[in-house]
């Protein structure tokens, strides 16, 4: 461990464990949406079901982006945070990033599944027929 001098002369450690884990808790909570922070003890083995929002939605031009948001759920109804897995049944249709933000690519309509735990839940998105020219 590193050891700083004080202007008194005396030694002085870099940090205490307690300041260590309190910026790591932090930090952790503070990534990325692709960060996942997963509590003690909880695995994706937890998770009883899985809730999409909004359960449906329509995007009427190409290159819209609807955002879904996943809530994974344990027998008890707490949220849990575990890794969630976007996709979309028609990628003609639309694409999904890992942020479960859908992107319009044509006609029709998908199912939106977010995957946790070996749990789905789905969503319904409509992209509308281009009409007239």
């Amino acid at each position: 461990m590193r050891r700083s001098t004080t202007s008194r002369g005396s030694e002085r450690r870099g940090g205490s464990l307690a300041s260590l884990l309190l910026v790591a808790t932090l930090l952790g909570a503070c990534g990325d949406s692709g960060t996942v922070v997963r509590a003690p003890g909880v695995g994706d083995s937890d998770v009883d079901s899985v809730a999409v929002t909004p359960a449906t939605a329509r995007l009427d031009q190409v290159g819209e982006v609807q955002t879904f948001v996943a809530t994974p759920l344990n027998a008890a109804g707490d949220t849990l945070s575990v890794t969630v897995d976007w996709s979309s049944s028609d990628v003609a249709v639309a694409t999904l990033d890992q942020s479960g933000d859908a992107t319009a690519r044509g006609p029709g309509q998908v199912d939106i599944t977010a995957e946790a735990g070996g749990v789905n839940g789905t969503a319904v998105l409509t992209v509308a027929p281009v009409v007239g020219s």
